[in-house]
């Protein structure tokens, strides 16, 4: 290229697309500079307008969020919060009964950890004289995986198989596709529509805003409680150790003989500066040395308050 592409030839490239959009949610209340509405070369009709809903104020040295309705996403029978195994299956059965089914899910794949987090062994499908007592959804979607080229292997009799995580991912879609489930993808759900003691629903956050979707029935497939802790239910924390999970592919083709010649690299060892603790927050008890796989040790603590944000993007 014989020049360098400036802010203005990368939103002329975009034209109306969401990218576009999305670059003018970050600016102030008002008609978003960032769109080619702003110009006097941009299309007709383009126009992209601040939201209405009241921003979060600094009152007294407190972060003060004002009272207001939030814009209906969607009404459905069924309402299951999170995509992961549990999720899908859920969602599937509920729609072979005739309900109407909304699926959502924070990330923008299906699977959770199956998929997301590669943690791709199939356990606990036999029983100790290795007869396979799970059946139902779950096997509908390893039955579909032994149809793509490696999407399964060791798929035996007595054996926790392996599953490809974007075989996974495609199964997963096309039986979605398939029953026809509303679905909404990177919403994060942040709290509970309740009325009374019952839950009626869930509040979703993304880069649409807040937005609510009502239910006469929630599943809260999320893997964590969110749902239900944010309605008011009794749960406990729980912390364990987790590992960083990471694919290696071709070893196969790796010349024997020469890696045994090659030099290793020396071993590093990370020294890590000992916690100090923060005036007046409170840390957890230290866990004790624990074998492989880790125990979960238990203790009480208030709820997980990080910020939640993506944007909704239905699918169909």
């Amino acid at each position: 290229m014989d020049r360098n592409i400036s802010r203005r030839d990368v939103i002329r490239v975009l034209g109306t697309s969401g990218l576009a959009a999305g670059m003018g949610a970050f600016l102030p209340s008002g008609e978003s500079r960032a769109d080619p509405a702003s110009r006097k070369d941009a299309p007709p009709g383009v126009k992209v307008q601040g939201t209405a809903a009241p921003p979060a104020k600094l009152v007294g040295g407190k972060v003060i969020q004002p009272r207001r309705s939030l814009p209906l996403l969607a009404q459905t029978d069924v309402l299951v919060v999170g995509a992961g195994p549990a999720g899908v299956v859920a969602a599937l059965a509920a729609k072979r009964t005739g309900a109407d089914v909304t699926l959502v899910e924070r990330y923008g794949h299906f699977g959770g950890q199956w998929t997301g987090g590669l943690v791709l062994v199939v356990a606990g499908m036999h029983d100790k004289t290795n007869k396979q007592v799970i059946q139902g959804v779950g096997e509908e979607i390893l039955k579909r995986l032994e149809k793509l080229d490696r999407g399964i292997i060791n798929r035996r009799p007595g054996v926790d198989p392996t599953v490809d995580a974007e075989a996974v991912k495609y199964v997963m879609v096309e039986m979605l596709q398939e029953a026809d489930v509303r679905v909404f993808l990177h919403c994060w759900g942040v709290d509970a529509v309740m009325e009374g003691d019952a839950v009626r629903g869930a509040v979703f956050e993304s880069k649409s805003g807040r937005q609510a979707i009502l239910a006469k029935a929630v599943v809260d497939a999320t893997g964590d409680g969110d749902v239900f802790a944010a309605a008011g239910a009794d749960y406990e924390h729980i912390r364990f150790h987790v590992g960083l999970v990471c694919r290696i592919g071709n070893l196969d083709k790796v010349d024997e003989a020469k890696a045994k010649q090659s030099k290793r690299p020396p071993r590093r060892s990370i020294r890590r500066p000992p916690l100090r603790p923060i005036p007046s927050v409170r840390l957890p008890p230290p866990l004790p040395p624990a074998p492989f796989p880790p125990a979960c040790i238990r203790f009480a603590s208030p709820a997980p308050t990080a910020p939640r944000c993506s944007h909704p993007m239905p699918f169909r």
